[in-house]
C-alpha cells in the first residue's frame, strides 16, 4: 500500500485500490494458478487501479457539465412544439 501510496500522494486511494487489486486476486488466481510474485502482482494491479479510478476523476468535471447541458435541453426548456388543448382538454 505505501508503494501506491507514494505513487498516487493519496493514502485513501491507496487503500481503495489495494483492496480492489485483493478482489481481482481472489476470483483470477482460484481460476488460474497463484503468480511467481504474488506480492509484486498485487502491488502493480493495485497501482493500475488508482490510475485508473485518478484518470476518471480528472474527466469527471467535464462529462458532468456535458450531461448538466444535455439534461438542460434546448434553451427556454422546450422540447417540441407547443400544442394546446382543444375542448374539454382534447388534443386537437
Amino acid at each position: 500500500m505505501a508503494e501506491v501510496a507514494r505513487a498516487t500522494g493519496r493514502l485513501d486511494l491507496a487503500e481503495d485500490s489495494v483492496q480492489d487489486a485483493c478482489v481481482v486476486a481472489v476470483q483470477q488466481w482460484a481460476a488460474d494458478k497463484v503468480p511467481r510474485d504474488p506480492q509484486a502482482w498485487l502491488t502493480g494491479v493495485a497501482r493500475h487501479k488508482a490510475l485508473d479510478r485518478l484518470r476518471r476523476e480528472s474527466r469527471r468535471p467535464a462529462k458532468e457539465a456535458t450531461g448538466a447541458a444535455e439534461a438542460a435541453g434546448p434553451v427556454g426548456g422546450a422540447v417540441g412544439p407547443a400544442r394546446s388543448a382543444g375542448p374539454a382538454g382534447t388534443m386537437p
